[in-house]
């Protein structure tokens, strides 16, 4: 697995986190266990210190001296290994009455006070219980009330010894002594520690197992589709438009495969209307080229004078291949965004009632009429004056060119119902144009008629010019249906405010 691919970065990454969550835990555990197990101890030893002092009371009120422990060692074991017992089941036995301990003296003062053997076993039995005791329990020790030992191994004078007061009837009968068995705490420590810490290994490597086993499949869901798009991103670099993802997922890698389609298609369409408006173009430039050739030709050959019918033809012809050059030159300008343009405001109604005057002569020709109605207020926006009318006469050209002779023209200036911009709208008569055909009008090259016939169809890039413009100006521009028969373009644009 290489270490640069995103699967093993994925991998490692998790297995990372993971590893370093766990043993933080693992520490944070560890430490809280450490102080709950101190304070257990803790609490453990007083509650026992406690129990103990509580049974020697009872044992003082019960025999009113301490003689019983030094006859007999394993009363005093025995007493301590209760209380220790006591403790650790957390049963606390009641303390009991005075009638109680008084039978409970007749009979302990006969088993106490009635010498058990001496004998070996016994020496090796209280031994063993004082080993256990010592290996688990502090080293507890009797002193009298004029502190003399009674039984036990710990000093007086130790300087690391706990002393504690027994009391009957508030006065001092006894103490009781003790310190702590360092090596079985440190013992009882190390093995609780090791504890822990084989349990939270083994924690740890169940954690990283699990976290491997289910990371794979996580990975491999995540790699797959960018993969799918890295594979189809090439395909689409080399020039295959036709590459498309698989990716059916409702996440953020779904959303970049749908999106990588639509690019995809955008870019083949984009392609196929480069070639056509290249093959559009140089058939547009080959037919006045074509008839200059022949007409030079001719000229040069005899065939037709130099006159001036032929010499107009001419001109006629470099005057449609001129119009052309100077459309793709502005297709070209406004589609890179540098056309220029001199913002200020600028009146629609102005630039509408010059454009229509000067369109009356060409509309009179196919006996076409041009009505117009223009808002009584200021119909102000901000924009180039040339470019609006440039825009506007490239409008009116293709509704005279596409109109039946005879027809009717109608256009209107208002303001739009959100208060927020103005309307130019250009109605004309039959014929009109199919839904799909609309959606292509401002195509560059585009012309109803598929004869091409120049006559008519012009350059076929003045509504995508026009289209241009009016986007430059933030505007919009569709085209519908008009009830006239024909087609009905708007134009909004912006009120200037």
């Amino acid at each position: 697995m290489l270490m640069n691919s995103i699967k093993s970065k994925v991998l490692l990454l998790l297995l990372t986190i993971t590893v370093v969550v766990v043993l933080s835990m693992s520490l944070l555990m560890k430490f809280g266990f450490n102080q709950g197990f101190t304070q257990y101890k803790k609490s453990l030893e007083k509650e026992l210190n406690s129990r103990m002092i509580k049974s020697l009371e009872t044992y003082y009120y019960v025999e009113k001296s301490w003689q019983g422990f030094s006859e007999d060692p394993g009363v005093w074991h025995e007493l301590v290994f209760n209380s220790a017992t006591d403790t650790m089941m957390k049963n606390k036995p009641e303390r009991p009455s005075l009638t109680n301990r008084k039978e409970k003296n007749k009979s302990q003062r006969g088993s106490v006070k009635k010498p058990r053997p001496n004998s070996h076993q016994e020496s090796e039995r209280i031994h063993d219980i004082n080993s256990r005791l010592r290996r688990v329990l502090p080293s507890y020790t009797l002193y009298n009330q004029q502190q003399e030992k009674v039984i036990g191994p710990v000093s007086w004078k130790n300087p690391g010894t706990h002393k504690i007061e027994i009391k009957y009837e508030n006065q001092i009968v006894g103490y009781l002594l003790y310190e702590k068995t360092l090596k079985a705490t440190q013992m009882q420590d190390k093995q609780f520690n090791r504890t822990i810490w084989v349990v939270l290994l083994m924690i740890t490597a169940v954690m990283a197992l699990i976290v491997l086993v289910f990371t794979l499949p996580i990975t491999n869901y995540l790699i797959q589709p960018i993969k799918s798009l890295n594979q189809a991103t090439k395909n689409a670099a080399a020039g295959d438009y036709t590459a498309r993802t698989s990716i059916h997922r409702n996440d953020e890698l779904g959303q970049l495969g749908q999106n990588f389609n639509v690019l995809t298609d955008t870019l083949r369409l984009n392609a196929e209307v480069h070639k056509k408006m290249m093959a559009d173009i140089s058939h547009e430039l080959r037919t006045p080229v074509a008839v200059l050739l022949a007409e030079i030709e001719a000229i040069q050959d005899g065939i037709h004078a130099a006159d001036t019918k032929n010499l107009s033809l001419l001109h006629r012809q470099t005057s449609a291949l001129k119009h052309l050059i100077n459309d793709l030159h502005q297709l070209s300008l406004t589609d890179l965004g540098s056309m220029q343009y001199k913002m200020e405001p600028t009146d629609l109604n102005e630039v509408v009632v010059g454009v229509i005057q000067s369109m009356n002569l060409s509309a009179g020709k196919k006996e076409i009429t041009i009505k117009h109605t223009l808002s009584p207020m200021n119909n102000l926006v901000l924009g180039d004056k040339n470019r609006l009318q440039q825009m506007f006469i490239n409008i009116m050209n293709n509704a005279i060119s596409y109109t039946d002779t005879g027809g009717k023209i109608i256009v209107s200036v208002k303001e739009d119902t959100d208060g927020k911009s103005h309307i130019i709208q250009v109605e004309d008569s039959a014929p009109g144009l199919l839904p799909d055909e609309m959606e292509q009008m401002f195509d560059r090259l585009y012309r109803k008629e598929t004869s091409r016939n120049k006559k008519l169809g012009g350059s076929g890039l003045g509504l995508a010019i026009t289209k241009n413009i009016v986007e430059a100006h933030h505007g919009t521009i569709k085209a519908e249906p008009s009830e006239l028969g024909g087609v009905k373009l708007t134009v909004r644009l912006p009120k200037y405010v």
